[in-house]
């Protein structure tokens, strides 16, 4: 979740996953800043919501709450993550030889058009000599 600051970006996970309670956060209001910074009030949780367009597995939005918990107690460690269901439920991964592949000239094109995008945004592009 990208912003500008730290708070913008607790904002923006508080209107995600709904703004920390004692239920989701035991402490939180005792925490140094908590009082101090002025947090969206919104109760609920819209990850399932935002993700409706595709919708998740059960196993899906549990892995996504459990790396996202706020409380650091709560929250899944790596080796909780990484043997979480939801890598052993449907549907499966596939194995890296299904996957599609991209062929390296294809991946060194577009590489130099962003390069060159970007020198030519932030004012660093060479002009070729007429």
């Amino acid at each position: 979740m990208p912003a500008s600051t730290e708070i913008k970006q607790f904002s923006a996970m508080c209107e995600l996953l709904g703004t920390p309670n004692e239920k989701t956060w035991p402490g939180f209001r005792a925490l140094p800043l908590a009082k101090m910074i002025q947090l969206p009030l919104q109760p609920y949780n819209e990850l399932p919501r935002r993700l409706a367009r595709v919708p998740p597995t059960p196993e899906t939005l549990d892995l996504l709450n459990g790396l996202l918990a706020y409380d650091p107690r709560k929250r899944l460690t790596t080796r909780d993550a990484v043997t979480h269901p939801y890598f052993t439920s449907w549907p499966l991964p596939q194995p890296p030889e299904a996957m599609p592949s991209f062929a390296a000239h294809s991946f060194a094109k577009h590489t130099a058009a962003h390069v060159a995008a970007a020198e030519r945004y932030t004012g660093r592009a060479t002009r070729p000599n007429p």
